[in-house]
């Protein structure tokens, strides 16, 4: 028999950056399940989706504290496609209150931001640095390099449909950028626009921003 649970709101109608923020404030736990359902939350006729996520509380000092029983906390998360709004619910309580220290990771806001940059051509390493300056991190709250790299590959692999091929041939470009230390006579490339390190903007191969690059050889011809 499936098990009744009882929920009681934590938010409702929240904007997704506000619920972010109350989410990186819980005790951890875990994503159990996600999917998309028909939406119930928000006041829209039309038929649309909600994504459901169900959390697990996953904290030691809770298990420490109960080591026999299932944790009794879970939590609901109601994400709103068409809106972006939140509705957070909850059922049961922690078996204790008292909090583990937080390990560095990528929250939602920090994952939304990389995506954002990684879309407009930065490293790993600059938008780990970004991160910092932009949500006021200290070192220690920092997600470490190796986890912004892994983010970073695996986003612009899958989304934007790039491989290490294209990271040489945007090196290539960059090292051949037309500027004013160009001579007459070297080989340069340029693009139709340029992105925000005032380097040729090439695109990444999606159908919206195809990839596109021009370098004129010696003979003055255009490749």
């Amino acid at each position: 028999m499936t098990p009744r649970y009882v929920w009681k709101t934590v938010c409702s109608d929240m904007a997704r950056e506000d619920s972010q923020l109350l989410m990186e404030d819980m005790k951890v736990f875990i994503i159990v399940k996600s999917q998309l359902v028909p939406c119930s939350v928000c006041a829209l006729t039309r038929p649309h989706k909600v994504r459901y996520q169900l959390l697990r509380c996953s904290s030691e000092t809770c298990k420490a504290a109960t080591p026999y029983d299932a944790f009794q906390w879970l939590g609901k998360v109601l994400t709103c496609q068409e809106l972006n709004r939140v509705t957070i619910a909850e059922s049961g309580i922690h078996e204790t209150l008292f909090r583990e220290p937080q390990q560095s990771q990528l929250t939602t806001r920090l994952k939304d931001y990389g995506r954002e940059m990684a879309t407009q051509g930065l490293k790993p390493a600059r938008i780990r640095m970004g991160m910092a300056r932009r949500f006021g991190l200290s070192e220690v709250e920092m997600p470490t390099l190796r986890q912004v790299q892994w983010f970073i590959s695996h986003y612009t692999k899958k989304t934007l449909h790039r491989n290490d091929d294209h990271d040489e041939i945007l090196d290539q470009i960059d090292q051949l950028a037309y500027g004013s230390q160009v001579s007459d006579t070297s080989p340069f490339s340029f693009g139709w626009g340029r992105d925000v390190r005032r380097k040729p903007d090439v695109g990444n191969g999606s159908d919206e921003k195809p990839f596109l690059k021009v370098s004129p050889k010696a003979d003055g011809a255009l490749t």
